[in-house]
């Protein structure tokens, strides 16, 4: 974005680095788009408030921008369901991260989906199913379409593996069920070595 104007821009690339970036959406509002919504022209966008927590917002690639999901605490990875009819996002409203559904465009039911803690929701391909990590396991929730009929949350996995500090998204599911993950290296412990009086300890390797 422009700090001067205010202005933030999000742009599109190509996957093979080919062309150059196209401009998307040039928005008052500051933030990082989240999620495409099946329509390929709205964006859920990540937005920063005045009190320095986010909210989730949906721009189009007019430029035009509403707020989403807002309030208390801080609402983010906003993700479109594959339908365009849902949105889910994560809010710690609570005093901790927790899963909810949205209904859009309308936005006026918020439904909690976890029920123990949850962060970075991701849907199947088909919809059917709502993904979420709380703490190190991978949970799943079942989903008809209808939020009245919910499933409860059940756990897959569990594993260490990264998570983004900033909320954004850390894996994502491919259309046969597969999970795309970043493992974290624990292998290798991290090494600090201190050296003092380097000006000597160079001196003697230099004289080998």
């Amino acid at each position: 974005g422009d700090p001067k104007s205010n202005t933030a821009q999000i742009f599109a690339q190509r996957a093979d680095g080919a062309g150059v970036p196209e401009l998307l959406v040039a928005s008052q509002v500051q933030g990082n788009a989240t999620s495409w919504a099946p329509d390929g022209r709205t964006l859920l966008v990540a937005t920063a408030t005045e009190t320095d927590n986010y909210d989730v917002g949906v721009a189009d690639l007019e430029g035009h921008f509403r707020p989403l999901a807002g309030g208390k605490g801080n609402q983010r990875a906003g993700r479109f369901s594959p339908d365009g009819k849902w949105v889910a996002f994560s809010s710690d409203e609570s005093g901790r991260n927790e899963i909810y559904l949205l209904d859009y465009p309308a936005a006026k039911r918020r439904i909690p989906v976890s029920t123990d803690g949850g962060a970075d929701p991701v849907w199947a391909r088909d919809g059917r199913e709502l993904y979420y990590r709380s703490a190190n396991r991978m949970m799943a929730v079942a989903f008809s379409g209808n939020a009245s009929s919910l499933g409860a949350p059940r756990e897959l996995f569990r594993g260490d593996f990264y998570v983004d500090p900033f909320g954004d998204q850390s894996y994502d599911v491919a259309p046969d069920g597969r999970f795309l993950m970043f493992e974290e290296d624990t292998s290798t412990p991290v090494r600090i070595q201190v050296i003092v009086d380097w000006g000597a300890e160079l001196k003697r390797l230099l004289a080998r």
